[in-house]
């Protein structure tokens, strides 16, 4: 299709929406006139409203410097754990799996996975897994350096907002929606919860 389209001096997204619907109609049939729509920003597709449930959340971060020190690891997978909790929360979600993945710079890849005791999208106890899961991998190293890091969640079920704590543990529930509705109103580094407990 590049070529046909280089062959008719169609070379940028500007010649494209340039172009006109007959020669386009000629060479694509009706396809020609909704790539020229679109490169004009002439979408008339509905938008429709998703009512499946989620299956699963996934957030993959590439850094842009391979790192290996165990706080640099840390660091970027406090930041994914919160970005995954905070999506699970606005979706009013729960997750009991979590799934971690790590690339190293020879594009070779490790992972693990972990079913979780109960249900949370709390930033504490998922970081605390991904902890737990991360120990298991292959450790990043001078020589083998990761760049990129993977957490996804599954086993998702809808949040009633009624806690449940382990008598037997010296549990704190933390307030994370309101923390959310602070963050998005705010800024997303005004505080940071302490996730090391």
């Amino acid at each position: 299709m590049l070529f046909r389209l280089e062959a008719m001096g169609i070379n940028t997204i500007g010649d494209l929406a340039e172009s006109s619907d007959f020669s386009m109609k000629k060479e694509f049939g009706v396809n020609g006139i909704i790539f020229r729509k679109l490169a004009r920003g002439e979408d008339t597709s509905e938008i429709t409203l998703k009512t499946k449930p989620e299956k699963s959340l996934t957030h993959h971060h590439t850094m842009s410097k391979p790192i290996y020190k165990s706080c640099d690891i840390k660091k970027e997978l406090r930041r994914i754990v919160e970005y995954i909790c905070r999506k699970l929360r606005s979706k009013n979600l729960l997750t009991g799996h979590i799934h971690l993945s790590l690339r190293f710079e020879n594009l070779r890849y490790d992972s693990g996975d972990l079913k979780l005791t109960g249900y949370t999208n709390a930033d504490r106890e998922i970081f605390n897994s991904a902890l737990l899961v991360f120990e298991k991998l292959h450790n990043p190293s001078v020589k083998l350096r990761a760049r990129q890091l993977g957490l996804g969640v599954s086993d998702l079920h809808t949040d009633d907002k009624s806690i449940n704590l382990n008598l037997f543990r010296n549990e704190h529930s933390l307030p994370y929606y309101a923390l959310d509705k602070i963050k998005s109103k705010y800024e997303e580094k005004i505080f940071r919860v302490g996730l090391d407990s």
